[in-house]
Order: structure tokens, then C-alpha cells, then sequence
């Protein structure tokens, strides 16, 4: 059975792979390759973070799409709270 194939659908992600040079840390952007050698716990991160996708997958439902897109919208005004309040203490 051939290993599964991903492809990255975030924006950049980074992965540390393991090389005979030692290790070295890749940068991806959206609709790179998965480097085949990541490490499992690497590619389990970035799939339950919708950050890759298994090539052929079916597209996620209308449903979760805007999920996400709600999550990442939000993201800006948490980090924004989280900065303000740093100031203030």
C-alpha cells in the first residue's frame, strides 16, 4: 500500500525533518508537497490544525469551512486582547 500523500493548505507552515546532515527545519506554502520523511506526530499536528490535507480528500463540508474561517478571524482579536492587557498589568 502506497503511504499517504499531503499538501499543505495553510497559508506557511514549518516541519523539522531529520536529514543524514542532521536535522533541518523546511518552510511550506499553501499547495507544497508534505515532505514524505516528517515526523507522525509533525503530520497529525498539521492535520488536526487543518494546516495539510490528505492529496484526493474530499473537500471539508460548507459547514466546517466557515468554522475555520470563523476561528481564524477571531485569532487577530485574541492576540490584539492578549497585547492590550500585557500593557495595562
Amino acid at each position: 500500500m502506497a503511504a499517504k500523500q499531503y499538501v499543505v493548505t495553510g497559508a506557511y507552515v514549518t516541519v523539522k525533518t531529520e536529514t543524514a546532515d542532521g536535522p533541518r527545519v523546511v518552510g511550506l506554502y499553501a499547495g507544497a508537497p508534505w515532505p514524505a520523511d516528517a515526523p507522525p506526530e509533525a503530520t497529525k499536528h498539521h492535520l488536526e490544525n487543518s494546516l495539510i490535507e490528505e492529496v484526493g480528500a474530499p473537500a471539508p463540508a460548507p459547514a466546517a469551512a466557515a468554522k475555520e474561517e470563523e476561528k481564524e478571524a477571531k485569532a487577530p482579536a485574541q492576540a490584539a486582547s492578549h497585547q492590550q492587557a500585557g500593557r495595562r498589568a
